[in-house]
């Protein structure tokens, strides 16, 4: 199972959200490019990036510093906030990153989607699908709609996208650990690989995803605060069978 450390980026640093709420965030780093450079001391496969600004603003507004995050890391990386272009779906690749994660723009417009499939590789994009309580969340988790997990997780394996991450806003950032009969029925329910973010705040989480089939999971605010050291977590994640 993948582990993925995540850094949000907002007007500039690396910040935790509580909820998706913007109005509670907490500062870790003004230079996010060093808290990558750790999480590459972990050896980890992959990274999490998203341009929080970009999220609400439907642009990718901290390109400078996601590229020298990108720049000062040899790992695949997962960029996402804001693409709702073709044109910025490039940008997002041109900058570094390896595989783009596109969220709202398709919940409302499927259409964004398959013209993402005949521009890029499927394998290279990555769906985001937040969901408050049953229903989806989109424009940063800033709009709830009455549309259900399964309905769209239907939809976009049409078009050959082989991941996506399910996001609990309400876990996000609250280190209350992950709803794990949810996420075990939704996992059960696709052939997709499913990442799941949000509530991640102690190995025996991740010891339960792994056993449940989870391909990867984000870890954010834990590692932040130092409830998962993520040497610690590799190892044990990586020598169970």
């Amino acid at each position: 199972m993948l582990l993925i450390p995540a850094i949000d980026i907002y007007q500039g640093k690396c910040v935790r959200l509580f909820q998706g709420d913007f109005e509670k965030e907490t500062v870790f780093s003004t230079e996010p490019e060093i808290i990558a450079k750790q999480w590459m001391e972990a050896k980890v496969k992959r990274i999490h990036i998203v341009d929080l600004d970009g999220a609400k603003q439907g642009s990718l507004i901290n390109s400078k510093t996601i590229q020298k995050i990108i720049s000062s890391v040899n790992c695949t990386v997962q960029l996402g906030g804001g693409i709702r272009t073709i044109s910025l779906a490039q940008q997002a690749l041109d900058l570094g990153a390896t595989k783009i994660i596109v969220g709202s723009a398709i919940i409302e417009n499927i259409n964004f989607l398959k013209q993402l499939t005949k521009h890029f590789n499927p394998n290279n994009i990555i769906i985001s699908l937040d969901t408050i309580g049953d229903n989806i969340a989109i424009h940063g988790w800033t709009t709830k709609l009455p549309i259900k997990i399964n309905t769209i997780l239907k939809k976009i394996e049409a078009f050959g996208i082989s991941e996506f991450v399910y996001t609990d806003v309400l876990k996000d950032g609250t280190l209350s650990s992950p709803n794990f009969n949810q996420i075990e029925i939704i996992n059960k329910n696709t052939n997709m690989n499913m990442i799941v973010a949000g509530g991640i705040s102690d190995i025996t989480h991740l010891e339960h995803l792994k056993n449940i089939g989870i391909h990867g999971c984000i870890i954010g605010k834990a590692l932040y605060t130092g409830d998962i050291i993520l040497t610690e977590a590799m190892s044990t994640i990586n020598n169970k069978t």
